[in-house]
């Protein structure tokens, strides 16, 4: 076994990688040819690169990666926001009294190019919106070959001032950690998310998904194909990657 990085630098694949003590490829170099290939968060594969068995081909990382292409390939399969391309469509969103969520990169991360529109005048221009889903808790679901593998809930940062801390867009720089022990994680949440690595067509990956208690649904907003790891959360991959 063998991981192919999408940037060298890339924390969880590497520390992975050395856990598994397996090499990891350089992006350039001699022809080479591989049992199992990790591509981890890679959306192309050096052409000199042979493998008999790729986790998470490019293809599949490059749909997963892409917001847009993502939402069309789960639309029907799993359960995820209500979404549209239409300009139009979303501002009725917001006559309706929802909120909206303006995706202006498709290829973001960490909340990167993320605007939440309350009303008209902060509506933007976006290749893609989403009809914002009120939600009791955001979970983290690793999931690989079709389990469950880990599961993590996003907790607000005690260490972080209120007037900083962003319900809305929960991540690290908005005040929240994740949480992984004392809390129970809804049936739903692990159906949808089992569901979403699936129909991307991904081997492995990280599902953000949340939870409305009102409507007992749990709906999908991405899956990382390169997740950040430590702790507990890197244990149960080299786990299950072992077991490969």
């Amino acid at each position: 076994m063998k991981f192919y990085l999408w940037n060298k630098f890339s924390e969880g694949g590497t520390a992975l990688a050395k856990a598994l003590n397996a090499k990891r490829i350089k992006h350039e170099g001699k022809p080479i040819r591989v049992d199992v290939l990790v591509n981890w968060g890679a959306s192309n594969i050096a052409r000199d690169i042979r493998a008999g068995k790729v986790l998470n081909t490019p293809d599949a990382v490059k749909r997963a990666s892409n917001k847009l292409e993502a939402f069309r390939a789960m639309d029907g399969k799993v359960g995820i926001p209500e979404w549209t391309e239409s300009l139009v469509e979303a501002s009725e969103w917001l006559k309706q009294g929802h909120m909206v969520v303006c995706r202006t990169v498709l290829n973001g991360h960490s909340g990167n190019g993320i605007i939440i529109a309350e009303n008209e005048a902060e509506l933007v221009k976006a290749p893609l919106y989403t009809r914002y889903v009120k939600k009791q808790n955001e979970y983290r679901v690793h999931v690989f070959n079709g389990k469950m593998i880990h599961k993590q809930r996003k907790a607000r940062r005690l260490d972080v001032p209120d007037e900083e801390v962003n319900w809305k867009v929960r991540n690290h720089d908005n005040g929240f950690i994740f949480q992984i022990e004392d809390f129970d994680l809804p049936e739903d949440c692990e159906k949808q998310a089992i569901a979403a690595v699936e129909a991307l067509g991904l081997d492995f990956g990280a599902v953000d998904v949340v939870y409305n208690g009102k409507e007992k649904k749990a709906f999908v907003l991405e899956v990382n194909s390169a997740p950040g790891l430590s702790g507990t959360t890197l244990d149960k991959y080299v786990e299950v990657f072992r077991d490969v």
